[in-house]
């Protein structure tokens, strides 16, 4: 498999995961207060005993990892736009440095968010996983409905 494929598979992987636990709700919080918000709504939802739950808190605490290692990939980029959009000459190497920054951030944290995620979805019985498949599918298809552009 190409690297390129390989990056591409990754990052569609974890928007798969970031999709199914941040569809799940509120959008106005901070990323620490949201993703608590989304422990208990998606625990009483799925109705998870003790052993799910820990591992959920697991999968939200490396979700929230990797959230702060991309989000500090992005310091200062509304200068950096209007910086090359101002230029003279479109910077087209500098574009690619700020898109390997993001995707090293992204690839870095990913093994970890995979295998949490991986732990607490297997840890969900068959019904459990039903209503998971269900919400990602719905999620998914109002997000290809809004994407054709």
């Amino acid at each position: 498999m190409k690297t390129l494929s390989k990056v591409g598979f990754v990052v569609t992987g974890v928007l798969v995961i970031g999709t199914a636990l941040v569809g799940f709700g509120g959008h106005s919080m901070e990323p620490a207060e949201h993703a608590q918000w989304m422990v208990k709504k998606v625990t009483r939802e799925l109705e998870l005993n003790a052993d799910q739950v820990a591992k959920l808190e697991v999968l939200k605490e490396r979700i929230l990892l990797a959230q702060a290692q991309v989000h500090d990939s992005n310091e200062h980029k509304s200068e950096l736009v209007v910086e090359l959009l101002s230029a003279p000459v479109f910077d087209r190497a500098k574009v690619v440095e700020v898109v390997r920054t993001k995707t090293d951030a992204v690839l870095t944290q990913a093994p970890e968010v995979i295998t949490a995620f991986g732990d607490f979805y297997d840890s969900l019985d068959s019904t459990q996983k039903q209503v998971v498949i269900d919400h990602v599918s719905e999620r998914m298809a109002h997000h290809e409905h809004h994407a054709s552009w």
